[in-house]
């Protein structure tokens, strides 16, 4: 072959080659173009799947932000009671660390740890009938799911049905009820124990009213006198008892408006043993029973506390026992002191009886407002039901407390504590002797008081209750009156009874106006308030207006003879 044609041939191979070569490099720009397509859509298909992964994630936290923070137990699961979803609340309740411990379980499984057997059987077949009909349904059941005590859930289910009819999924919510429930039961209870407190109290304030109506009507109607006399008597107890009444619901009604305070004065304890001693003796003597009192020697004699609260404690106690201990019964009153803690003496008090004895079902419900520890005892003993109340909030407002040991029909032991601070010694008194007579009989002859009273028969009751003293009333129907008499006459008045609530002016504005008008004696003539407000606001409101001390009404003549004395002698 001639170089010409070799050279021909060497070159169309070489185009050819060319060819083949640029036929390769597009095939390979292909093949790469397609490789960085597929790692494009891997990239993307990894892209959206991280996209939507978070997204997941974003929603779940949602989700768990918007149900975690509720006390309600909520739980959701598949068409096959499979576990997919439950609130941090739940996990609390059941103990469980992480919801992987129950992720994908079924529900029977899960709820067969906290649920009564027939309970969890009724509670699924009202579900399963739910998710068959595809409706909600509400109903209550009983859980122990804390493993501690069965409580009271309002439970929610509601079935999640997909797009082609089926249901997929559902939701169940427990809402605790517990608490609803106990405060409902208590404020029924509460509104039962009020209705018979104010039966109790309608018999207890008709009983003396009936006997003071009827006892009034038989004397008007006796002309015998020892028949008057026994009718005044009953009259006499009857306003005692109804007295009583009043002054407990008015105790009650301070303590529970929180107004109720105690006033700290030096005493004799054992004087004020003593006095309620002889006041309860009455009632101790008319039942024959037998009272014995034992007061330890290293009970301190004089403490610094509320003489006339403590007394009361010990006079409802003291009056219980003997209500409920039959006759010749025996009744025993005691008092020592305990303990010390600092300037603190602690000392107890206890009254045992030997009477119908209180069962320990009963002992939970003594000291509640409004109640007695069992309803027929009022009707059988009477009572309002208020006194032990009363006493156990003076009790703790002296820094102690106060209960009960007893066993049914074997009597009953109260004791209290208080907390006293000890008093200096004081010189005392000695006691009068038993036959002096102490008589009132025209003590006050020659001097006279001005009355500020504007109800007729409060002025008449008294200006009798205290005419055997022999001093001259004068009467004011009001404030105003009372000080246009006043101005009128200043020297003529040794002491002035002022009531409070009158028409025109009232008493508090009396005073003012007499202490502050200038003329002579204004300044320190004694004005002592006469009055039914007997609350510790209304005595600090008195001595702000610059009267001299307070009387209450019902009025009690010795206590207004021995103030009358007090004032008016002893100038």
């Amino acid at each position: 072959m001639e170089s010409s044609e070799l050279v021909e041939s060497l070159r169309q191979e070489i185009v050819a080659l060319q060819k083949n070569e640029a036929k390769l490099n597009r095939q390979l720009q292909r093949l790469r173009d397609n490789a960085e397509r597929d790692r494009s859509v891997v990239d993307l298909k990894t892209d959206i799947n991280s996209v939507l992964s978070a997204e997941r994630e974003r929603q779940q936290r949602y989700l768990n932000l918007l149900l975690g923070s509720s006390q309600d137990l909520i739980l959701l699961f598949d068409s096959e009671w499979r576990f997919s979803y439950c609130t941090a609340s739940f996990l609390r309740k059941m103990h469980i660390g992480n919801f992987k411990h129950i992720d994908g379980k079924r529900l029977q499984d899960v709820f067969s740890r906290f649920a009564i057997p027939k309970k969890i059987e009724k509670l699924f077949e009202i579900m399963q009938k739910a998710m068959s009909d595809n409706k909600p349904v509400s109903f209550e059941g009983d859980l122990n799911i804390d493993g501690h005590a069965i409580r009271k859930y309002e439970i929610h289910f509601t079935p999640m049905p997909a797009g082609d009819g089926n249901i997929e999924a559902a939701m169940m919510l427990l809402h605790d009820v517990t608490e609803i429930e106990q405060a409902r039961e208590e404020a029924e209870q509460a509104s039962a124990a009020k209705s018979e407190f104010l039966s109790n109290m309608s018999h207890e304030i008709r009983t003396p009213m009936n006997a003071i109506i009827g006892m009034t009507a038989i004397a008007k109607d006796s002309a015998d006198p020892e028949r008057k006399e026994y009718c005044l008597e009953k009259i006499s107890e009857a306003s005692v008892h109804l007295l009583g009444v009043i002054n407990n619901v008015l105790d009650m009604s301070k303590i529970e408006a929180g107004k109720f305070e105690l006033s700290l004065t030096e005493f004799s304890f054992r004087k004020m043993i003593w006095r309620v001693r002889d006041v309860i003796n009455f009632k101790v003597n008319e039942k024959k029973q037998f009272l014995f009192t034992e007061i330890d020697e290293n009970t301190p004699n004089f403490i610094l506390s509320d003489e006339q609260r403590l007394a009361q404690v010990i006079t409802n106690l003291l009056s219980n026992a003997v209500k409920f201990t039959p006759e010749s019964g025996n009744i025993y009153l005691s008092a020592q002191k305990i303990s010390e803690d600092g300037e603190c003496k602690v000392i107890r008090v206890t009254v045992r009886d030997t009477g119908i004895g209180i069962s320990k079902d009963q002992i939970g419900r003594l000291f509640t407002s409004f109640s007695q520890a069992d309803n027929s005892i009022s009707r059988r003993f009477g009572g309002t039901g208020l006194g032990l109340a009363i006493s156990k909030s003076i009790v703790e407002m002296m820094g102690g407390k106060i209960w009960v040991e007893s066993e049914e029909g074997e009597g009953a032991s109260f004791i209290f504590d208080i907390c006293a601070l000890q008093a200096e010694e004081q010189e005392e008194e000695e006691p009068a002797d038993a036959d002096e007579d102490i008589s009132n009989d025209g003590v006050l002859a020659g001097k006279r008081i001005l009355l500020a009273e504007d109800i007729e028969i409060n002025r008449e009751i008294l200006a009798v209750l205290i005419e055997h003293t022999e001093v001259t009333v004068d009467f004011a129907e009001n404030g105003a009156e009372a000080v246009k008499k006043f101005s009128a006459d200043p020297a003529r008045y040794d002491l002035i009874l002022m009531d409070l609530q009158m028409p025109e002016m009232d008493g508090y504005e009396a005073t003012r106006r007499i202490r502050a008008s200038g003329l002579p004696g204004a300044a320190d003539i004694p004005i002592v308030a006469m009055t039914a407000n007997v609350f510790r606001e209304d005595i600090e409101r008195c001595c702000a207006a610059g009267m001299n001390d307070h009387l209450g009404k019902p009025i009690d003549a010795d206590e207004v003879i021995s103030k009358l004395r007090l004032y008016i002698l002893k100038k």
